[in-house]
């Protein structure tokens, strides 16, 4: 390759390559560059593509309003098999989030500290400290967190990911720059986005 072509093939490298592989393709050298390089092109954006959370998110997400029963949150997320819901708002908007933790949070409030310690490490999760005068049962206003970490639809993937590790945290819901819920990314969605294309299939 000529110093002169900084990284570009020629019309040589073309003819030396397809010598060593004693291959005859009919197109010209210059359909062949044009291949080439419209190839690499695209293999240098796809290498620098970002994953953003809106590509990955569950958009029909299970949620509930802060009137919602810790049975029914429990029964929805037995339905729906998964392990935490957003507490939205009359506009909307997440209001809050409940967790497995929280639900095991509650419960724990009746069997004391030791086994609330044992589920904590079961579940990978931080949980809230339980109160004795909690009834088992009560309402999503009642039991969920509302310092609610977010992400928004055009965040990469990796930060997400960083977050929920920082944070020890299994799901984000995605919001709006006006608040509103458009979303969930879990962990499950982020490991997903890794599997090369074919490999889950």
């Amino acid at each position: 390759m000529s110093k002169d072509t900084k990284g570009k093939i020629t019309a040589g490298d073309i003819r030396s390559a397809l010598r060593q592989m004693g291959a005859y393709v009919d197109v010209t050298e210059d359909d062949l560059m044009k291949i080439y390089e419209l190839a690499l092109e695209h293999a240098k954006k796809e290498a620098g593509k970002k994953v953003l959370v809106r590509d990955i998110m569950t958009r029909d997400v299970v949620t509930v309003d802060g009137a919602a029963t810790v049975s029914r949150i429990s029964a929805l997320m037995y339905e729906h098999r998964i392990s935490g819901l957003p507490v939205v708002d009359s506009h909307g908007g997440v209001a809050g989030i409940v967790t497995e933790a929280d639900l095991i949070a509650r419960v724990c409030a009746r069997r004391g500290h030791a086994f609330r310690k044992t589920l904590m490490h079961l579940f990978g999760e931080s949980m809230p400290a339980p109160r004795a005068s909690e009834e088992v049962d009560g309402t999503a206003s009642d039991i969920m967190n509302r310092k609610v970490i977010t992400a928004s639809p055009e965040d990469d993937i990796g930060k997400v990911a960083a977050i929920m590790d920082e944070k020890r945290i299994k799901r984000l819901p995605v919001v709006e720059a006006d608040g509103k819920l458009v979303g969930i990314v879990s962990r499950a969605d982020i490991v997903r986005a890794q599997i090369p294309a074919g490999r889950n299939e």
